[in-house]
């Protein structure tokens, strides 16, 4: 089990103390008089590609402890890939306790950059979920917060075959890749490719009978030789 932590809006820890688990409840509380924007961080089987996500709900309830008022600020935040995405909770749901917002385009999500935000389109969507590396909670929308606790936290996501009671999921795609592009949304690199600094997936230049993979570090292209085999572009025989 991933025990969710308590972050800032970069996903960097900034607190191991003060938590607590209610396994009855399935309940994670932080007792702490928090004056900062603090996270949860949803951890586990959520992260990693998570495009079968795309189109599905996000779920939470979120109980605060607080005196003071509610301030506006990011509630979600879906992080990968070098990109940051955010959802704010409308004002009117404000002191709601139970959460769930759709993991699309049209749900007003923003993308951060350069210090500003933009409108999240679906490419965004597919950046991110394609290497998802954060999803953050926020655990304090009211300053200051005395407590705060999470619990029920569901991703919806889509799987292949047809099973009871399930939903279509008609938001996920399945492509027709171009040569040397696989994975759902041609989000990934075929064997013995690699991505370029643009993104694109390019053959490695090494020979394909005695090379495991290759891999760009520094504008250069290393290929990885299968064992018994050397060289710049695994060439040699070692035998």
């Amino acid at each position: 089990n991933y025990k969710p932590l308590l972050t800032d809006d970069e996903g960097s820890i900034v607190d191991e103390e003060n938590l607590s688990f209610d396994i009855p409840t399935n309940m994670f509380t932080y007792n702490y008089n928090s004056y900062t924007q603090k996270y949860w961080s949803i951890r586990g089987s959520v992260l990693g590609n998570q495009l079968y996500s795309y189109g599905g709900h996000l779920s939470y309830r979120l109980d605060v402890e607080s005196y003071g008022n509610s301030v506006p600020g990011s509630d979600v935040i879906l992080i990968g890939n070098g990109m940051k995405l955010v959802w704010s909770k409308p004002r009117e749901e404000q002191d709601n306790s139970e959460y769930s917002v759709r993991l699309h385009e049209d749900e007003n999500w923003q993308r951060k950059e350069f210090g500003r935000s933009v409108n999240a389109g679906r490419l965004d969507f597919m950046n991110v979920l394609s290497n998802l590396e954060h999803i953050l909670i926020r655990a304090t929308p009211k300053i200051p917060t005395t407590r705060t606790s999470i619990r029920d936290v569901t991703l919806e996501s889509a799987v292949e075959h047809r099973t009871p009671d399930a939903q279509q999921a008609i938001e996920v795609e399945v492509c027709a890749c171009p040569a040397g592009y696989s994975g759902t949304s041609c989000e990934k690199c075929e064997p013995l490719h690699y991505k370029d600094n643009y993104g694109s997936c390019v053959a490695c230049p090494c020979r394909e009978d005695t090379t495991d993979s290759c891999f760009l570090q520094d504008n250069e292209v290393t290929c990885r030789c299968k064992p018994g085999y050397s060289g710049q572009q695994c060439q040699i025989d070692g035998k």
